[in-house]
């Protein structure tokens, strides 16, 4: 494994708190952090439909989430998606907006997932 991996990983956030000054970090409730894997999940789908890859996809909509939630990377931190109820949110969202804007191309989007 080489060290870029974790640059690549990161670059997202790094991108954001870069273009966005006005963040501060905040706790988030669980209903928050359900609707903002939710956002994501609904933005991942977008730019997957749009034709970009799903990992460039789903790297993009944590950036617009950021962004447009007012977000650090910290508080971004606490949108665990291996908690069922977050994790649920999220890729239901990715599933249903892809099969229901771009059904042809979402028929690959599981095999993109499990190659990621």
């Amino acid at each position: 494994m080489s060290n870029a991996l974790p640059v690549v990983l990161l670059a997202p956030w790094m991108v954001a708190v870069a273009v966005s000054g006005s963040v501060q970090a905040r706790p988030l409730s669980p209903a928050q952090r359900i609707n903002i894997a939710a956002f994501m999940g609904r933005e991942s789908a977008a730019l997957y439909c749009q034709g970009n890859d799903l990992k460039t996809a789903i790297e993009k909509s944590v950036i617009k989430t950021m962004l447009d939630q007012d977000l650090d990377p910290e508080s971004m931190d606490q949108i665990d998606l291996d908690q069922k109820e977050i994790g649920i949110a999220f890729f239901e969202n990715v599933f249903a907006d892809a099969f229901a804007n771009c059904p042809s191309r979402a028929r690959n989007i599981w095999r993109q997932m499990t190659e990621m």
